[in-house]
C-alpha cells in the first residue's frame, strides 16, 4: 500500500469517523481512535458483503489451551478513487474452554455495530466442537438489551486498553 494512499485513508476516515455521533456513555475519541487503528493495521479481506479491515487479540495465543478470542473488523467498499469507506463495524468475542473428553465449548458474541458505535445487532451463541472439528452443538442464546450493552461496553472498553494496535 502507498503512502500516498495510506495519508488519504486517514484522512478521509477521520472525517468520516469525526462526523458520527458517538453514544454518549463512548468516548468518541477513542472510538475514532481504535477505528482509523483497525484501519491502518487490520488485515485485508474480501467478501461479497464488502472488505473487511481486521485486527484480533488471542489469549493465549495457543489453539491447545483455552483461550480468549477477540475479533474487530470494520467493514465497507473502497470506491473508485480508491477511497475505503467503511459501513459498519463487527466485532466478535469468544470464550473456547476445552473439556476431558477434548471438545470445545466456545461462548461466542457476536456484534453488527454502527460506526457510531452503537449495537445494531447482537447474538450471543454457544458452540460445542469435537476434536474433530464437527459442530455437534449450535445454539443461539437468548439475551436482553441490558446484558448485549453490558457485554460490548465490556468488549470495547477491552479493545481501548490495547490502543496502539500497531502490534497486529
Amino acid at each position: 500500500m502507498g503512502r500516498k494512499f495510506l495519508v488519504v485513508l486517514v484522512l478521509s476516515l477521520f472525517s468520516i469517523f469525526s462526523s458520527a455521533a458517538v453514544p454518549t456513555n463512548i468516548d468518541a475519541q477513542k472510538w475514532n481512535e481504535l477505528l482509523n487503528q483497525v484501519q491502518l493495521n487490520g488485515l485485508s479481506s474480501s467478501y461479497p458483503n464488502g472488505v473487511y479491515l481486521s485486527v484480533s487479540n488471542i489469549v493465549p495465543n495457543d489453539p491447545t489451551k483455552d483461550h480468549q478470542a477477540d475479533y474487530l473488523s470494520t467493514v465497507g467498499f473502497v470506491d473508485d478513487n480508491g477511497n475505503y469507506n467503511p459501513r459498519h463495524v463487527e466485532a466478535v468475542s469468544e470464550t473456547w474452554t476445552l473439556d476431558a473428553e477434548g471438545n470445545w465449548h466456545v461462548d461466542q458474541w457476536i456484534f453488527l455495530i454502527g460506526i457510531e458505535a452503537s449495537i445494531q445487532k447482537a447474538y450471543h451463541r454457544e458452540i460445542v466442537k469435537t476434536p474433530s472439528g464437527m459442530v455437534t452443538k449450535l445454539e443461539t442464546i437468548a439475551t436482553t438489551s441490558e446484558e448485549e450493552n453490558a457485554k460490548w461496553s465490556d468488549l470495547l472498553e477491552a479493545w481501548f486498553r490495547r490502543m496502539p494496535l500497531s502490534y497486529l
